[in-house]
């Protein structure tokens, strides 16, 4: 056998090891995936994604660039509705653990599985063998149950924490949940946590609060004068015990097999929008632009609106608006419109104009065209 030939048959049996070793971890979907404003964007995971996901396997979303009050959800292609009870919305600042059950598994691998929700992007969608995760009891009772009138709290030391690293999640165990049962899970001076275990609503037969920064396993080992580190509390539940999670699995970082979502554009300087948006001529259509990219303007910056489409027979027009009543964005006591006959329309900034988009930004409202581009221009 020539050097070339072995050269070639080696290459092929390191790559086939590489592309079928086992990880514990599976990485199902990777992105980036911006999940825009309004309940408007999702993306489908294929269902022959799922087809080595059992029931009991953990699914795990990561996410980035979170803007507040962003929610994530779960769903069923089919009919859009959620895929469990606890998937219909989520908090999404740290990523997200979803137990798959018997129904979701045959959602997921006969459909797939929609990720939507607002605000928020998609960096990775993985399964992992709960055997792949280690439970130390860390209170073990007596149990407590929390009433109606959200008057309960157990109060934890910072003993309990000292062995708790960053990746490590505190799983409390749930009996006899009410319809409306709640939890919270608070500093030693009532604070909550983190937004995801203020008041969060019990699904299921716990409740996992995961240590992903190193901040969080600061706040349990500050206590008051007693010792007093975190206190649990809520409504509607019995608590019997908690436990420390601790993942110790390997992890995916070939991603061989995963499904990639499709590559983002990223805008350019001075881009404030590119993509395709459809302004019916029932005035239905806007965009809507936040402050942040006219704080260094001045009166000598215009915008340029790119445009393509026009409806026949529809009078094509398109306004700008401030964001909050929708009036003129240059102050005129009538919103003026600009007709859209083919070319590019020219938006000059008067001190109105740029107040209010430094305030608030500004809403491009229209009729009869497809807006295509959106830019900026400070001379």
């Amino acid at each position: 056998m020539t050097y070339n030939k072995l050269h070639i048959l080696l290459i092929t049996i390191v790559s086939f090891l590489v592309q079928n070793v086992d990880c514990a971890e599976r990485t199902l979907l990777l992105g980036p995936k911006t999940i825009g404003r309004g309940w408007r964007d999702n993306i489908v995971v294929l269902p022959e994604q799922f087809k080595d996901c059992h029931t009991g396997d953990i699914l795990v979303l990561y996410t980035s660039k979170v803007k507040g009050g962003a929610q994530g959800a779960f769903q069923d292609p089919l009919n859009w509705q959620a895929v469990s009870p606890s998937t219909a919305y989520f908090d999404v600042q740290h990523p997200v653990q979803i137990s798959i059950t018997d129904s979701m598994l045959v959602i997921i691998q006969q459909r797939g599985l929609a990720i939507a929700g607002h605000d928020y992007t998609i960096d990775r969608l993985t399964c992992t063998n709960p055997d792949d995760y280690v439970e130390t009891p860390i209170f073990r009772g007596p149990k407590i149950r929390f009433g109606s009138d959200w008057s309960g709290q157990l109060p934890l030391d910072k003993s309990l924490f000292r062995h708790l690293q960053v990746g490590d999640g505190l799983r409390f165990y749930i009996q006899d949940a009410e319809a409306d049962a709640a939890f919270k899970l608070m500093n030693f001076r009532y604070d909550p946590l983190n937004s995801s275990v203020d008041g969060a609503r019990i699904g299921g037969d716990y409740v996992t609060y995961t240590l992903y920064e190193q901040s969080q396993l600061l706040q349990l080992h500050l206590t008051n004068d007693e010792g007093v580190a975190v206190r649990v509390g809520g409504k509607g539940y019995t608590l019997t015990k908690i436990t420390r999670v601790s993942y110790v699995g390997e992890r995916d970082t070939l991603h061989a097999t995963a499904q990639r979502a499709p590559k983002e554009y990223v805008l350019r300087d001075g881009e404030l929008f590119h993509g395709e948006k459809k302004l019916p001529c029932d005035w239905s259509g806007n965009i809507t632009f936040t402050a942040e990219a006219f704080q260094n303007c001045s009166t000598d910056a215009y915008l340029m609106v790119m445009y393509r489409d026009l409806i026949p027979d529809c009078v094509s027009q398109i306004s700008f608006r401030e964001a909050r009543h929708w009036n003129d964005l240059g102050g005129n006591n009538e919103v003026q419109y600009y007709p859209l006959d083919g070319k590019v329309v020219m938006y000059h900034f008067n001190s109105a104009a740029l107040n209010n988009v430094k305030m608030r930004g500004f809403i491009l409202n229209g009729a009869g065209a497809t807006i295509t581009r959106v830019v900026l221009v400070k001379p």
